[in-house]
């Protein structure tokens, strides 16, 4: 009898050690991706890098203001709201073209786009940034990764760009307070990147600002940080993107106590535009149906602006805004 059941048990091992086999290879098909996207993040969160292009955009005077665009481009999706009703392929690749067409009209010196796709399953792993970079005619690129994971399912890697017509160098991540701890470790949160542009009156710092949506207090946090680098900033610094605030009796704005995140900005001394009321031109978003002024150029206080507009467009559900400026 006990001769029987060990025959019997032995029988079983080989099944039992094929369940865990086929169990042990779904977890890794699953989640290796994940896990491998997770640690290899922060070695990715930021580059930088030169395109061929595939436009030729007539050269300016070297020694005109600087002008500078940000955009969020809302991953391509145009007005839809959701992420994944962005379209087809062909759809998203044609929005994508008119964005560039858009910019290559625009011809600013300097773009900081928010919302931009590097590798994302719904946009169907275009890399946005460098899409608008050859067809726009900006040769050299910033990637700046808030969020970066993926599944065998697909993939979720996006976040704020600089395209510049200029020199870039000593490129830096700034890492913004998280709304949640383990939301940052899981996925990864929103944070900012600044570069060094060259310009012949010398550099200046240029960073791309992408806020949450979800909390004005950490905006108000976030802000300070950018408050503390413009301090310590040694050449003139241009905060530019989609800062989710609007200034104390602009419309729809939103304080967390007795503070917001754009008047904590302003009364640290950076220059901003428009300083009164926004006219309806003037007003970012939604583009479709405006109503608010969440998307900002600011300079720190040894620049001054000498234009700054709000461009109609419905290719995104932001519109862009574009400044020229000089340094005092």
């Amino acid at each position: 009898m006990a001769k029987y059941q060990v025959s019997t048990d032995r029988k079983s091992r080989p099944f039992y050690r094929s369940w865990r086999f086929v169990l042990a290879c779904v977890v890794i098909v699953v989640f290796g991706p994940y896990f491998e996207s997770r640690l290899m993040s922060p070695y990715r969160a930021v580059r930088s890098y030169r395109v061929e292009l595939s436009v030729e955009v007539p050269v300016g005077q070297t020694d005109a203001p600087l002008r500078i665009c940000c955009y969020n481009i809302a991953h391509g999706r145009g007005l839809a709201t959701g992420n994944t009703q962005g379209g087809s392929r062909d759809e998203r690749r044609s929005r994508l073209s008119e964005i560039a067409k858009l910019l290559v009209s625009i011809d600013a010196d300097v773009v900081v786009l928010n919302e931009v796709d590097f590798d994302s399953t719904w946009s169907y792993g275009e890399n946005q940034a460098e899409f608008l970079a050859k067809n726009s005619g900006y040769p050299f690129v910033v990637e700046q990764r808030n969020l970066d994971f993926r599944f065998a399912i697909g993939s979720w890697r996006f976040g704020n760009a600089i395209l510049s017509r200029r020199p870039v160098s000593n490129v830096r991540l700034i890492d913004l307070p998280a709304l949640k701890t383990w939301e940052a470790m899981l996925a990864g949160h929103k944070k900012s990147v600044i570069c060094d542009v060259e310009t012949e009156a010398g550099k200046i710092s240029v960073g791309a600002v992408h806020l949450s949506h979800r909390s004005e207090a950490l905006r108000v946090a976030s802000a300070k940080r950018l408050i503390e680098l413009t301090g310590a900033a040694g050449d003139p610094v241009v905060w530019a993107g989609d800062f989710n605030s609007t200034p104390t009796g602009y419309p729809h704005s939103d304080e967390a106590g007795a503070q917001n995140a754009m008047d904590v900005l302003i009364n640290s001394g950076l220059v901003y535009e428009p300083k009164h009321t926004p006219t309806t031109d003037q007003l970012t978003f939604r583009s479709d149906a405006l109503t608010r002024t969440i998307d900002w150029v600011l300079l720190s206080d040894d620049c001054r602006f000498l234009s700054y507009e709000a461009v109609d467009s419905r290719l995104s559900d932001h519109r862009p805004v574009v400044a020229s400026f000089e340094r005092l």
